[in-house]
């Protein structure tokens, strides 16, 4: 993945570079030191992640990212600044995550491994990058989840999803009329499906509750689904209080 950081400060690039460096994965990294700068690299590398310092010109931020958003490719912009409040302006440019510029290393790295996550999925997909959103607050949302088979990628309605099952290295996605079966874990899934509907139960199901029956209470405290088709679910005990929570049970 090649990335673009724009910052007046050489410092803050430097340490960005070595934040990103600490990761496995082989990022390709470019750096500007003002957007005038940044355009040029951004036409000729074409990148797919921008770092951007809101505090170097909040208008020219804006500006900047409509010039990109209006290029074929699709690209992502994780936006920071030293005033918290700036959040909110981050997500009215269009950025996918807003960062605080001290730089929390573990919320820098979850911020990288969703980017990631994402565009894993919609790279196959012909969703835009513009409407999503990566902070806990507004949560990026897929309406269809694709899915390969063989030479073909088809696309499954998240609505349509009643419950998945992890087997092993595989996931079980069942929806209303068809089974499919993919390698990918639960954990991966679950992050996409940010839905309110949908729940981790336990660590081999999700479900989505509108395709929930009932619930049994056993008189040991378990607690058992039952889905409209019939499937019998158990909900683990580390989830259950989560569960039961979110449920009002």
């Amino acid at each position: 993945m090649k990335i673009l950081i724009v910052d007046e400060n050489l410092d803050k690039r430097i340490e960005i570079c070595k934040l990103l460096n600490t990761k496995p994965e082989n990022f390709k990294v470019f750096d500007a030191e003002d957007f005038n700068s940044a355009i040029d690299i951004a036409e000729t590398k074409e990148p797919d992640l921008f770092f951007l310092n809101m505090d170097i010109d909040s208008s020219a931020t804006s500006r900047f990212i409509y010039q990109i958003r209006n290029k074929p490719k699709k690209s992502i912009f994780i936006l920071y600044s030293k005033e918290p409040k700036n959040a909110v302006h981050a997500f009215d440019y269009g950025a996918q995550d807003f960062l605080i510029e001290s730089f929390n290393k573990q919320r820098f790295y979850k911020s990288i491994d969703k980017v990631m996550l994402i565009r894993e999925y919609l790279k196959l997909s012909d969703q835009s990058f513009g409407n999503l959103k990566l902070n806990a607050q507004v949560p990026i949302i897929l309406k269809s989840l694709p899915v390969k088979l063989g030479n073909k990628t088809m696309f499954i309605k998240v609505n349509t999803i009643k419950y998945i099952i992890a087997d092993r290295y595989y996931a079980e996605i069942y929806t209303k009329d068809k089974k499919h079966v993919i390698r990918e874990s639960l954990t991966k899934l679950f992050q996409l499906l940010q839905e309110d509907y949908f729940f981790r139960i336990h660590r081999s199901y999700i479900i989505n509750i509108n395709f929930l029956q009932e619930i049994i209470h056993s008189e040991k405290s378990e607690l058992d689904v039952r889905m409209e088709d019939g499937k019998l679910l158990h909900v683990s005990r580390s989830h259950r209080k989560s569960f039961a929570e979110k449920l009002a049970i």
